[in-house]
């Protein structure tokens, strides 16, 4: 089994580091995620909420918050509410259970709890076939519709910047009034919003949407190579870093 050569975590570290950021948030579930002892080691203070864990689960980490609700929307909910409505995380960490109604409610609930030059990474938005996407719970490899729920969200969004960096099965970057060079699309209006509509067509089609989405996924996902995102966000990062190596 290859290692991708940056994985999800190592990119929230790097973009946490260089922006000084500070609360960070995971929000997760007992069957994604599985590398907040990664940011833990990095960030002691760290926060995490998994839903859809039953009571019996336990992995030996910090759980902030916890549910056996199959999606976050209450707690994220009760969290705003705590904060009397106020944003209250610098950068969070998305790595849904990989149904649409899952992953668009982690989306827009993560988005709530951003501040204002914040940061969101979103993992599993490029899957690579279509096998690994049917749109409920199937064993072994399974990415879902998490890409679909990504797309849908950013691309109509002209308050974001976002890019994918094309490693560990896609790792969405979005950047919340915040602007970077190369942060959005490379498309004009016109060609985002012919993109837009023809992406839109496929929504009652699965089959149809992921084959779009496999002929248009650079200009959907703002796709970026290792190389690239390291030029973007003038990383110093060694060379055997972005060298694919074998797992240990």
């Amino acid at each position: 089994m290859r290692r991708p050569p940056l994985g999800k975590m190592d990119i929230v570290k790097l973009l946490r580091r260089k922006y000084a950021l500070g609360e960070v948030l995971e929000i997760s579930t007992p069957t994604t995620g599985l590398t907040f002892s990664e940011l833990m080691d990095d960030v002691p203070d760290a926060q995490r909420l998994v839903y859809n864990c039953p009571n019996g689960v336990d992995d030996g980490q910090t759980y902030s918050y916890r549910t056996e609700a199959c999606t976050s929307g209450a707690l994220t909910g009760a969290i705003l509410a705590a904060n009397r409505g106020a944003p209250c995380y610098d950068i969070v960490f998305v790595d849904p259970f990989h149904t649409y109604a899952c992953s668009a409610t982690d989306l827009s609930g993560a988005f709530a709890l951003l501040r204002s030059g914040g940061i969101m990474v979103v993992h599993d938005c490029n899957p690579e076939c279509a096998a690994l996407t049917a749109p409920e719970f199937v064993p072994g490899d399974w990415l879902g519709v998490t890409y679909m729920a990504f797309v849908d969200f950013v691309l109509g969004r002209d308050e974001v910047s976002f890019y994918t960096v094309d490693t560990d099965y896609g790792c969405g970057v979005v950047y919340k009034d915040r602007r970077l060079p190369g942060g959005r699309p490379p498309l004009s209006n016109v060609a985002r919003e012919r993109l837009a509509l023809a992406w839109n067509a496929t929504a009652h089609d699965d089959a149809a949407r992921f084959e779009f989405f496999a002929q248009h996924r650079r200009d959907l996902l703002n796709l970026k190579s290792i190389p690239e995102f390291v030029a973007l966000e003038g990383f110093s990062v060694a060379a055997a870093l972005v060298e694919e190596t074998e797992w240990t």
